[in-house]
């Protein structure tokens, strides 16, 4: 192509200017230039989450994808979508992503009491990362004292070409180009956290001389360079399942040349080494009676433990607890709703740091429908009542004018331009009946009930923010009672970090890959037969049926 239809595209306060093609779209030339724009579609225009304001520069017509995703007064502000957006003329963009602070909020790495390092030499640093489809977390450690050194988290750079695995795995697809892509942009994520924490924490990265990764089994493929094309097509297996060793320099990783680099081992092509990590740290083998343990994240994945029998499952969840596929959706950071309280009389919400709400982050999404829920304003079909019907019921009129019709129905305004819309609710109902319905089908694979169940672990970093009423009151869980429930944070990150200051450990976390049963859903009729109900929310909110 001629130089004179080459196009600048610049970032005022990123320091980054791209020369972009005339008709490529800015969140394709973006992708190119490393900078990260949240793209939970992967720039099929559906998601709105691409946003952008125009400085300098036309990004040609609006297109209708924008006119549907926006609202008029972001479109009066001059924000766009990226991935609308078909470059013809020099252009400069903000960049209207939201900072990584709650990536930070939750990275402290809990080991159990009884856990025991073992001593490496003197001088020997070790990292560990926990590498999630929205967030990559990385630790340092001392590995002759067993002492964290430092610790610092990012949204996964591979965001821009999507949501969930699925949308990064059809991107990628037979392509070594586009695996060698992806694998640039975890490594970078994880370079910038060692960086990160070389100089917080005057940590030498050079004398790193042993890394052990965990993470579902797209991402592990990923860091490897292998495409995952074949986790999207049944049977779903994966390239490989057990440990892999690596070179830093094969990698582009940035430690000591010499560092001992492995993958944790993997159960299944969609459940990971994040999840034997798990067992790993909660000790599930050897927990007695009947255990639930879940890691709610981008993917839904359940293991459930019956006197030491294991099976698991990976349920079809999507990323709507992250916020990706929910209209005002966002990840944890300042800003987010992170709780919600409603009655009759009144409608509060909490932000992360207090700060002016700007969109709802998934503990926030799950306590407000509990609080619909609870206040009448929200059927146990998932169906959001009218202004009217709400003033008929007795609701306060300043709690019912926060209804109001959209272009996907009823929806209602939680605060100043964040809404949670109808679409949203099913949303949210599709999601939490794929992690009920399967932790349901592994609880009749071991012949156990509810009233069997002695504990549900939740993991993740999102399931240290849920309220445990909530998780109960929508149905995401099996009904139990509260004190069963407990909150078990970054498993994965801890079982990960126990396996780099432990060769047991390790070896432990190979065993439980070996002997935890995968049962896939996508055949399986009693997933089936629960889903069907599980979709809706509990009976007990029948009375609220309109």
């Amino acid at each position: 192509m001629d130089i004179s239809q080459k196009i600048k595209l610049s970032f005022p306060g990123t320091g980054t200017e791209i020369t972009a093609e005339k008709d490529e779209t800015l969140l394709d030339a973006a992708r190119r230039g490393n900078i990260q724009i949240p793209a939970a579609c992967s720039g099929k225009g559906i998601c709105g989450k691409c946003k952008v304001r125009m400085l300098k520069g036309s990004g040609g017509e609006i297109t209708e994808d924008e006119k549907r995703m926006l609202t008029a007064e972001e479109m009066a502000a001059g924000i766009r979508l990226a991935c609308c957006i078909r470059l013809s003329a020099d252009i400069e963009a903000e960049l209207l992503t939201y900072d990584s602070a709650a990536a930070n909020k939750k990275t402290e790495v809990i080991m159990p009491d009884d856990f025991r390092p073992e001593p490496a030499d003197a001088e020997e640093l070790g990292a560990a990362f926990d590498i999630g489809t929205t967030t990559v977390v990385g630790m340092v450690w001392d590995l002759h004292t067993g002492k964290l050194a430092g610790v610092a988290a990012k949204v996964n750079y591979q965001n821009i070409f999507g949501a969930d695995v699925i949308s990064r795995i059809q991107y990628v697809g037979g392509n070594q180009t586009h695996a060698l892509e992806m694998q640039q942009k975890v490594i970078s994520c994880m370079n910038d956290i060692l960086d990160e924490i070389s100089k917080t924490g005057s940590v030498d990265t050079g004398r790193i001389m042993k890394v052990r990764i965990d993470g579902n089994t797209t991402m592990t493929h990923l860091v490897l360079k292998v495409s995952p094309y074949t986790l999207s097509r049944y049977p779903f297996e994966p390239v490989f399942t057990g440990m892999q060793t690596a070179k830093a320099a094969d990698l582009g990783l940035h430690v000591n040349d010499d560092a001992d680099i492995r993958t944790l081992p993997l159960i299944a092509g969609h459940v990971g080494s994040d999840i034997t990590a798990m067992e790993a740290a909660i000790d599930i083998e050897k927990l007695p009676g009947c255990t639930v343990a879940l890691d709610i994240g981008t993917n839904g994945e359940v293991v459930a433990g019956k006197d030491g029998q294991l099976v698991t499952c990976s349920t079809a969840a999507g990323p709507a607890f992250e916020g990706a596929t929910i209209k005002c959706g966002m990840r944890a950071a300042s800003g987010a709703i992170e709780a919600v309280s409603i009655t009759k009389d009144h409608l509060l919400v909490y932000t992360i740091e207090n700060e002016k709400a700007v969109g709802i982050c998934g503990s926030g999404l799950i306590d407000c429908i509990a609080q619909l829920l609870s206040s009448g304003l929200l059927n146990f079909k998932g169906k959001l009542c009218t202004r009217q019907e709400a003033l008929d019921n007795g609701i306060n009129p300043e709690v019912a004018d926060h209804l109001q019709g959209g272009e996907d129905g009823m929806q209602i305004e939680l605060a100043d331009g964040v809404i949670l819309t109808q679409k949203d609710i099913r949303e949210v109902q599709l999601a939490k009946g794929a992690i009920l319905a399967g932790t349901q089908t592994l609880m009749k694979e071991l012949g156990f009930t509810e009233k069997d169940i002695d504990r549900i672990i939740i993991a993740g970093a999102f399931g240290s923010y849920i309220r445990k009423e909530s998780a109960l009151a929508i149905g995401l869980i099996p009904e139990v009672p509260a004190e069963k429930i407990i909150s078990a944070g970054n498993a994965a990150g801890t079982g990960v970090c126990m396996a780099l200051l432990s060769q047991s450990v390790q070896d432990r976390i190979v065993h439980l890959a070996g002997v935890t049963r995968h049962i896939e859903l996508s055949k399986n009729m009693d997933f089936q037969n629960y889903y069907m109900e599980a979709m809706f929310y509990p009976r007990r909110w029948d009375a609220h049926e309109r």
